[in-house]
């Protein structure tokens, strides 16, 4: 799928967009309150479709939760909503997105989402057993990010975010925070990244601190591979999926990989696969697939992607939207 490089702008878009970038300004003010990094939240039809691998691709509005560098690769200004639903956790979170490159020289972008379903909680018993209560979890969430150039093949991006989000109205997190990071073009055909999560501690698993790699191969036009590794320092010590007594600080890791093959200037097949050591107890997989449709002379494209968990089979994500140029 080819992405438009000089979109004609909107007058009406391009005011919200400043109003959010006058609100970045105030989040940079508050840099010192803690950061969120959402854990299993929407990071944009493509990423879930290659399997979450794509941190060092990020050309479109997914650069906004994955890595904010990847704003300013590429000239857009771009307008994306999406839907997605888990049918295992009966989740919904729809979200929407603007990111502009084109206005001045730095990019900036703003996204909300908004998350219902259900959340599995664990406490022990007087005896040491873990007992499981599901509450109702639902809140919202606003991306705020910045990005720039720093020479022909480098950028260099900073998101504040805000979560409100609650478990059987208690609060589970409410925080601003900031996550920032790097895009280093190799070449023409390879690309690397490095963003950090969380960059102050929350004391959430909804925000964990961390900190991912990226590296992508191939023709951005035709195809890429991507590889993702994220270190997540904080999940595994905050998670109130887990009961306290299974509760540990610690190290764990999150592979992801995928790949994006596209033909006949409009059509994008995706696959991807990742491995998950962080957000769950025991080990989990998952596989993902993905489809994408733009059409140039509409400048309008529709996103689809499918993933499935292996460790609870129930757990199913579908996600869709679409793209729109302006």
């Amino acid at each position: 799928m080819r992405y438009p490089e000089q979109p004609i702008r909107l007058h009406g878009l391009r005011v919200v967009l400043a109003t959010g970038s006058a609100l970045l300004s105030l989040l940079a003010v508050c840099a010192t309150a803690p950061s969120a990094h959402a854990q299993e939240e929407l990071t944009g039809v493509r990423s879930m479709g290659m399997g979450g691998a794509n941190r060092a691709i990020v050309t479109g509005n997914d650069a906004i939760y994955l890595n904010p560098a990847g704003m300013s690769q590429g000239k857009k200004y771009s307008l994306e909503g999406n839907y997605q639903y888990d049918i295992g956790r009966e989740t919904h979170a729809p979200g929407a997105s603007i990111v502009d490159s084109v206005t001045s020289a730095m990019a900036a972008g703003v996204a909300y989402g908004y998350v219902s379903g259900k959340k599995t909680l664990r406490t022990n018993a007087l005896d040491g057993s873990v007992l499981s209560n599901v509450v109702d979890r639902s809140g919202n969430i606003v991306h705020l990010g910045i990005s720039m150039p720093l020479g022909k093949n480098t950028s260099i991006g900073v998101a504040g975010k805000y979560m409100d989000i609650s478990y059987g109205g208690r609060s589970a997190i409410n925080a601003i925070g900031v996550d920032a990071g790097l895009l280093y073009r190799v070449s023409p055909m390879i690309a690397l990244a490095v963003t950090g999560y969380g960059l102050t501690n929350t004391g959430s698993a909804e925000a964990p601190r961390a900190l991912g790699f990226g590296v992508a191969v191939g023709p951005p036009a035709t195809f890429q591979l991507a590889v993702d590794w994220v270190v997540d320092f904080t999940s595994a010590q905050y998670n109130e999926s887990f009961a306290p007594s299974q509760r540990v600080a610690g190290t764990k890791h999150q592979v992801f990989a995928g790949m994006e093959l596209i033909f006949a200037k409009s059509f994008s097949l995706r696959a991807g696969y990742f491995h998950d050591r962080a957000t769950r107890l025991e080990p989990d997989n998952a596989f993902t697939v993905g489809f994408g449709y733009f059409s140039m002379k509409n400048r309008l494209g529709i996103q689809v992607a499918f993933q499935q968990r292996f460790l609870n089979t129930e757990e199913r994500t579908l996600v869709g939207g679409f793209i729109l140029y302006i």
